[in-house]
C-alpha cells in the first residue's frame, strides 16, 4: 500500500500497488455478484460526489474535498460508458463539466462533452446531445488560438 499526501495539513491518500490491483481484479471476476454490489455502491459515492460538485457554485471550497477523488470520479465515468450504464453516467458528467470549467480544465472537457453526446445519441436521448454538442461548442469558442474549421466536430455527423 502506498501513501500519498499532497500537504501536512490534508489527511493522507492510500494506494494500491498495480500487483495488488491486478490480483483483485482477478479474484473479483471470480465472484460476479459481489462485483455488482460493489460497483453500485461505488457509483453511489461517486454521484454522491458530483452532486455536492453542483453545489459548489455557492461554496468553492467543496472542490478541494472532490479534487482528491478527482480520478476516482473519471474511473467512474469511464466504466459507466463502457459497460452502458447510461443515467449514472450522464450524472457524473454534469458534476464533472461544472468541476473541469471551474478549474479551467478545458482539455477534459473537450474530450467528456463529445463523447457524453455519442452516448446520448446511442440511447436516442436527443436532449442530453444536444446539451453535450452546446457545452463542447461552447468550449471551443471560448479558447483562443484554436483554428476555425469548416466543419463541426466529428461527434456532429447526424
Amino acid at each position: 500500500m502506498d501513501i500519498s499526501r499532497p500537504n501536512i495539513k490534508c489527511t493522507p491518500r492510500y494506494s494500491l500497488h498495480p500487483l495488488v490491483i491486478a490480483f483483485a481484479r482477478a479474484k473479483l471476476y471470480e465472484h460476479s455478484g459481489f462485483e455488482q454490489q460493489a460497483r453500485q455502491r461505488w457509483l453511489t459515492i461517486c454521484i454522491n460526489w458530483t452532486e455536492d460538485i453542483k453545489k459548489a457554485r455557492y461554496n468553492l471550497a467543496i472542490l478541494k474535498d472532490v479534487e482528491l477523488e478527482e480520478s476516482t470520479i473519471e474511473a467512474a465515468i469511464w466504466w459507466c460508458h463502457e459497460e452502458n450504464f447510461y443515467p449514472e453516467f450522464i450524472q457524473l458528467v454534469a458534476g464533472m463539466g461544472y468541476y473541469y470549467h471551474v478549474r479551467g480544465m478545458w482539455d477534459k472537457k473537450l474530450i467528456l462533452h463529445p463523447m457524453a453526446a455519442e452516448f446520448a445519441r446511442r440511447h436516442q436521448d436527443r436532449l442530453e446531445e444536444i446539451n453535450a454538442l452546446n457545452k463542447h461548442i461552447m468550449v471551443l469558442s471560448r479558447q483562443s488560438g484554436r483554428k476555425p474549421t469548416t466543419t463541426g466536430p466529428a461527434c456532429m455527423n447526424w
